[in-house]
């Protein structure tokens, strides 16, 4: 059994859409030996994925098995070799339990924002030091969080989750992460 390369915690509100469509969907585009996880700062404990969420996964050929929410953990954050959350706000939150993580720690689409100003492919903790050239206080790093709204912004945050991913995956890959070759 190989030995896991990297262990990724994606984290939202309620762990019912964002942030379990975004582990579902790195769990299917990178290999077995990347853990990925996702919890909530406010997390609905026990709740199954949304089910516009799952909807969407499905759409996209990504199997989404059963499913229950969690909440946020200073353990999670600290066995999490890279931190995504979906907003500002949940950075903040993630970095409030365990300060020490602020260099794997980012909202997902600055994640995204980072790896296309660097050609550096190397751990997440490298992605920081480029932190300085992007406004990370900018409501565009946010993504909107779609529970109980139309089926638009369901789509909308998918979409969002789905073009931030396509940038991070590629740079995983390179930094020896490598993705499953479909």
């Amino acid at each position: 059994m190989p030995t896991l390369k990297l262990k990724i915690l994606v984290v939202c509100t309620g762990n019912i859409c964002r942030s379990p469509a975004a582990e579902m969907m790195l769990r299917d585009r990178l290999r077995a030996n990347v853990r990925v996880e996702s919890a909530g700062t406010g997390a609905l404990v026990g709740d199954d994925i949304d089910a516009q969420t799952r909807r969407l996964l499905e759409a996209q050929g990504v199997t989404a098995p059963s499913f229950s929410a969690r909440q946020l953990s200073v353990a999670m954050v600290q066995r999490a070799d890279l931190v995504l959350t979906m907003t500002r706000e949940h950075r903040s939150a993630v970095l409030r339990l365990e300060p020490r993580a602020l260099r794997r720690t980012f909202t997902l689409t600055e994640a995204a924002a980072l790896v296309d100003h660097t050609d550096n492919a190397g751990s997440p903790e490298a992605l920081g030091a480029y932190r300085p050239f992007l406004d990370i206080t900018d409501a565009q790093y946010d993504i909107v969080d779609p529970y109980r709204r139309s089926a638009a912004t369901h789509r909308s945050a998918f979409a969002s989750i789905t073009r931030a991913l396509d940038v991070l995956v590629p740079h995983l890959d390179q930094a020896g992460f490598a993705s499953d070759p479909r």
